[in-house]
């Protein structure tokens, strides 16, 4: 098999602290290469010259353009962020220059289409949450070209050495970080891909063996968390590693002789090795499961509290699940329409395509009334002073969840008083529960999916021809993650058959708003994602927005639904006005 390699390393990134070992880890993962023999293997570190966004794009469109790879691995250490549920990569001169950055989820969506057959993303980022360092305006570039998105859709598998959870959970003091940044991740994914311990090794006959992603993925997140327990390191927040595994059982990263398995390393610090908790991916999986075998929330909350979980992710997951199973204020207005409101208040709305309740002072429940078609966008202005631009969908209510400032979740629900209600009264504890495992696992950015829960996600949401329309959000992504672009075309096609507009996230996602330009087709609900996580696939997607929305990202704040500062609202409120957008 013809493999190459991008490998990148950056120990100096603009203002932040110096990094000892992500330059020396990246070198480490290159020798390794080559001693698969991988070729070429491109090196591009900062230790004789800056690492700009033009020498890995260069670096990568060289070896596509070669036509004959059939896997191409892209390793990165160094400073990484986390902005809105994805990860950026921070090259030499960011977080001071935005666009010397490498926006991960952008460029896997490229990579999938670039014509190699598998394409495997390791980051081992050390990760500083946005707010903590100058990089909240960070929106880096893609290092895939963008030619189009024709042809088959290829695997692409990531492995991260941390977690995409909330960003408020990160370490938000970059020295703290530096000073821990000892290429951890790196350092047992190279044990690892030598086959130590051997327990990752699937071996075809008595002397070959293989290091395939599907089991990595597991045997990473067990070897990272007894290499934490034998240095004592206090990192487990950012320490928990993830992967996304999209190829198929067979592929592969390493090929071992049984004479040259790397013997087990001995323990350091003399400990035994310590019990490993389930992964809070595990975890997130395992309430998927029973959510989809039906069980109530109560149980599967008590479930949660049962197993034992890496970092604190069973309390953060157990609170948002009971929050959002639980339905709160009125079930129906006379309007057939609204949105209501937990943990913060509305003070202002307005909308051109409806008639909005104007509050005189803060409420938590507003009656909406859709002028002509199935819905109209609303901005909403909380007492927290952040605002929220969501469709009015006729004959449904719509439920905003804050938390710490932060819209954690939203829910579209029959009213009470329209005709969709009996049909969704049968199921709603069975939805409501299914939500709940989608809001809370997104938040703490755990929510996965396999083929076989895909597929029966996919038939639970679907009752009488619709779909719950917050849940195909969640599930979109989560669909994507799998390259499960015909099951989010369905959810648009469902959607669309029973509203008569799909939501923007699922048009998105779905590839239907590429090289197009946003605002003016009725059949898409929005004009901006919905989940923030949405943000970063806009340039891939080639999406353009109208005149007064560049540079939108900036009005952004820190939440999993998209959420805009007052400069944001005051542009969306103009834009709404002259009709820019729908």
């Amino acid at each position: 098999m013809k493999r190459a390699a991008v490998v990148i390393g950056v120990d100096k990134t603009g203002g932040l602290p110096k990094l000892n070992d992500a330059a020396k880890g990246a070198r480490r993962f290159a020798k390794w290469a080559r001693t698969q023999g991988v070729d070429p293997v491109k090196v591009i570190t900062d230790q004789r010259a800056k690492v700009t966004i033009g020498k890995v794009k260069d670096a990568v469109k060289n070896i596509v353009n070669k036509g004959n790879v059939e896997q191409l691995l892209v390793y990165f250490a160094g400073h990484g962020v986390n902005i809105r549920y994805s990860e950026y990569w921070l090259l030499s001169d960011a977080p001071d220059d935005p666009d010397e950055a490498v926006n991960v989820r952008g460029s896997a969506l490229l990579a999938a289409y670039c014509g190699i057959p598998h394409v495997i993303l390791i980051s081992d980022a050390c990760r500083t949450a946005a707010d903590g360092i100058q990089a909240q305006f960070v929106t880096g570039g893609q290092i895939f070209p963008n030619e189009g998105g024709g042809g088959l859709e290829q695997p692409v598998d990531q492995f991260f050495a941390c977690t995409l959870g909330r960003p408020a959970h990160e370490l938000k003091n970059p020295a703290i970080t530096t000073n821990e940044y000892k290429a951890l991740y790196t350092g047992v994914l190279l044990d690892s891909l030598q086959g130590a311990p051997n327990t990752v090794i699937d071996w075809a006959d008595d002397s070959t063996g293989f290091v395939r992603p599907r089991k990595l993925k597991q045997h990473l997140y067990d070897e990272v968390t007894q290499e934490i327990a034998r240095l004592g390191l206090q990192t487990k927040i950012i320490q928990v590693p993830d992967a996304r595994i999209t190829s198929d059982s067979n592929t592969w990263l390493a090929k071992l002789k049984k004479a040259d398995v790397k013997p087990p390393r001995r323990t350091r610090s003399g400990r035994a090795r310590v019990s490993v908790p389930d992964s809070p991916v595990a975890v997130s999986q395992a309430l998927l499961d029973s959510a989809l075998d039906g069980e109530a929330a109560d149980q599967i909350v008590d479930s949660v509290r049962l197993r034992n979980v890496a970092s604190g992710g069973s309390d953060d997951l157990s609170t948002t699940l009971t929050s959002a199973a639980a339905p709160f204020g009125p079930m129906h207005h006379e309007t057939q329409c609204g949105f209501k409101i937990r943990g913060a208040l509305f003070t202002k709305a307005y909308s051109k395509g409806a008639w909005v309740e104007e509050p005189d002072q803060p409420i938590d429940d507003l009656r909406v009334q859709v002028n002509n078609g199935p819905y109209a966008s609303v901005l909403l202005t909380l007492d927290t002073g952040a605002a929220i631009v969501l469709p009015a969908i006729s004959e449904f209510l719509c439920a905003l969840t804050i938390d710490d400032g932060e819209l954690v979740d939203v829910a579209y629900e029959p009213s009470a008083n329209s005709h969709r209600w009996s049909m969704f009264e049968q199921r709603a504890a069975e939805v409501r529960t299914l939500r709940a495992v989608a809001s809370s696992s997104t938040l703490n950015g755990v929510f996965r999916l396999d083929q076989k829960d895909a597929l029966k996600l996919a038939r639970q949401m679907q009752y009488a021809k619709s779909v719950d329309p917050a849940l195909a959000v969640y599930a979109a992504y989560a669909y994507q993650d799998l390259q499960r672009t015909d099951l989010i075309k369905k959810m648009c096609g469902y959607m669309r058959g029973d509203i008569g507009a799909r939501f923007f996230d699922l048009a998105l996602l779905a590839g239907e708003l590429r090289d197009t330009k946003i605002g003016s087709d009725r059949a898409v609900m929005g004009f901006v994602p919905l989940l923030a996580q949405g943000w970063a696939q806009l340039a891939a997607h080639r999406v353009r927005f109208p005149r007064p929305f560049d540079g939108m990202e900036r009005y952004l704040l820190n939440s999993p639904w998209t959420m805009f500062n007052p400069e944001g609202a005051a542009l969306i409120h103009k834009a709404l006005k002259q009709g820019v957008v729908l």
